[in-house]
């Protein structure tokens, strides 16, 4: 619907960001006054989010976001996780890791029950 949020991955923090788009907000997503909700982690990179809708929602943000998030480990190696928010107030539900870039994105990823990619495209 017209009120529903957005959400969005971006190029430039590499974090997830809810906005309210019929109330907008002219400046930095980070002021008090903004009604963004941000998650971000230093050295991540996330994915396409996905929302699942709670099935007995009341409110059009009633329910989670997930999106694969690529990191940088501490000793160099490369890694990536599942991360789970409610959608509602953008804070981190659960985490599950992946291991090493298994998958991009949760859209149109296909893998063996070995968890290597086998897309044809």
């Amino acid at each position: 619907s017209r009120h529903a949020p957005s959400y969005a991955s971006g190029s430039v923090v590499n974090g997830l960001i809810k906005l309210d788009l019929n109330h907008p907000y002219s400046g930095p997503n980070t002021d008090e006054q903004s009604n963004a909700k941000i998650w971000d982690e230093p050295g991540c990179s996330c994915a396409e989010p996905i929302f699942i809708p709670h099935p007995n929602a009341t409110a059009e943000d009633d329910g989670v976001i997930m999106s694969i998030v690529n990191t940088t480990l501490k000793n160099g190696s490369e890694s990536c996780f599942l991360l789970i928010l409610d959608a509602a107030t953008m804070q981190e539900l659960a985490r599950a890791t992946l291991g090493n870039f298994n998958a991009v994105t949760l859209h149109a990823s296909f893998v063996d029950k070995h968890g290597r990619g086998i897309a044809v495209n």
